[in-house]
């Protein structure tokens, strides 16, 4: 009993290592859908922003097949996009290349660039690709077992396909936190997730996505021990996987079936599915498929107590594990021939593959203790650049901030002086009119004092006599008229005579005339 207990929990590793290879390879379709690599001879002809467009398509398309040539078109299309100032093309581009690291497996650089695509795309209000470029953090943080951030990346990616309206990419998302929630052990959340998967796939009629969504609900329903569910649904997935020729996916599903099947203890059937299994990773040349395989033939056949045919598989197993150095196939080959040998009472080879078994357990304990220090190193790094650029951003904006300030001051200062200016010259204008009004007021003033007095001089009582017309003076001489007025007054005189005086005084001239 206390083997089989062993053998479910390599079994759940088992499956967490099934679940982490298939969303590898189908996490991206969010990101880079299934293509034909484009004719890069079209890229000899183009220039500018053609050519920008040719090396993004080729870089998608390529980044599962050919992540190094992926990550050369990107790094191409980065620079031109650079000097063209083409922005959707330049995060495009950083896009593409974040996820050719990601499948070259140079984790940390992979984060940097979809980081840099994630802030970019955010800068300039590119959704589409920030969608993408969080996606693409969410699926790294899920290799790296960093449940939470993955988590919260796929559900920032997911907001944003809701968005902007990208079936396709939510239901990737939802696949995504299913198998992170499945990963959690979070069972309810899982299916639930994945059920969202489900419908949308559906009402886009994606048979690929319909089968991929449903394999992975049979696997919620295996993992609840809801057999009788779970082989509905990975029936289901098989039959679509099938239309679609889906080799991996078939191969991958009936694993799962066999799996199910043994859990029933309906050990022939669950070996014509493993044998199946088998004989198609074989023709895909998984040779780590093929080494699973022969482990879960021989698990079956122990069970059944036939111990020759298992150990028949195990050999060919372990032979094919040793091969690839798949150490978690090795320690699961050396646990079940453990349980034979237990069952036979074989004890001396007991006792060696039993050291074989602990040895090896042991060194893959440290290894994954390294790894797992490796991958902490790698998000810890990660973080910290984050930081950098955090802290680097804020001082460009309080550089900013403060050129702003210095701007606001100088231009205060400019149109202070010019106002300052204005009022002075306003002021001195007015000044100016006012001294000239007072100017003129003053000589007006002057003016009327001037004629005031001119009158006063000639009004009152004036002294004249009355036979020859001469006027007294303020000294008591008498003056003539004439000469008095002119003293007086502005007045001027010139003389004539009169008729009646020219009668008088020249009568023969006046009568003559």
């Amino acid at each position: 009993m206390g083997i089989i207990n062993k053998n479910r929990t390599i079994r759940f590793k088992k499956m967490k290592i099934i679940i982490g290879i298939i969303f590898i390879i189908l996490s991206a379709s969010a990101l880079a859908q299934e293509a034909i690599l484009p004719d890069s001879t079209g890229l000899a002809g183009a220039a500018g922003a053609d050519k920008v467009e040719w090396l993004n398509r080729l870089a998608e398309a390529s980044i599962k097949t050919a992540p190094e040539r992926s990550i050369e078109y990107s790094q191409w299309a980065l620079e031109l996009a650079d000097s063209l100032q083409m922005m959707p093309a330049r995060a495009e581009a950083l896009k593409n290349l974040g996820m050719a690291y990601r499948f070259q497996g140079e984790l940390p650089e992979a984060l940097e660039k979809l980081k840099e695509a994630l802030r970019f795309s955010q800068e300039h209000s590119l959704r589409a690709t920030e969608g993408d470029a969080a996606f693409g953090c969410g699926s790294i943080y899920l290799v790296l077992s960093e449940y939470d951030q993955a988590l919260d990346y796929t559900l920032r990616a997911l907001k944003i396909y809701q968005e902007t309206a990208s079936d396709s990419g939510a239901a990737e998302a939802y696949k995504s936190m299913g198998i992170v929630y499945w990963y959690l052990k979070d069972y309810v959340k899982a299916l639930e997730n994945f059920d969202l998967c489900l419908g949308i796939n559906q009402r886009l009629r994606n048979k690929g996505g319909i089968a991929a969504a449903l394999n992975n609900i049979g696997m919620v329903y295996d993992a609840l021990g809801k057999y009788r569910e779970a082989l509905e649904n990975y029936r289901t997935s098989l039959d679509l996987k099938k239309e679609t020729g889906d080799s991996w996916g078939i191969s991958n599903t009936l694993v799962n079936l066999g799996l199910v099947y043994k859990d029933l203890k309906l050990y022939e059937k669950a070996n014509d599915y493993n044998l199946q299994a088998m004989k198609l990773k074989g023709e895909l040349g998984d040779k780590k498929g093929i080494a699973s395989c022969c482990n879960n033939i021989a698990e079956a056949f122990t069970l059944q107590g036939d111990y020759d045919r298992a150990m028949e598989y195990l050999q060919q197993g372990l032979s094919l594990a040793e091969e690839l150095n798949a150490r978690s196939l090795i320690k699961e080959n050396y646990a079940l021939r453990l349980k034979i040998y237990a069952d036979k009472g074989d004890l001396p080879a007991y006792v060696k593959y039993n050291a074989m078994h602990d040895k090896l357990g042991e060194e893959i304990f440290s290894e994954e203790s390294s790894e797992k220090m490796a991958r902490l190193r790698t998000i810890f790094e990660t973080e910290q650049k984050e930081k950098e650029i955090d802290i680097l951003k804020k001082d460009a904006e309080i550089q900013e901030l403060r050129l702003k300030k210095e701007i606001i001051l100088r231009n205060v200062f400019i149109l202070g002086s010019i106002l300052i200016l204005f009022a002075a010259g306003l002021i001195f204008y007015l000044y100016r009119l006012r001294t000239k009004a007072m100017e003129e007021l003053s000589r007006i003033n002057q003016e009327l004092k001037t004629a005031l007095h001119e009158v006063k001089r000639l009004s009152g009582l004036l002294p004249i006599c009355a036979n020859c017309k001469k006027i007294r003076n303020d000294q008591g001489y008498w003056e003539q008229i004439e000469e008095y007025i002119s003293q007086h007054s502005e007045a001027d005189f010139s003389h004539g005579i009169c008729p009646d005086c020219a009668k008088l005084l020249y009568p023969e001239y006046y009568n003559k005339k």
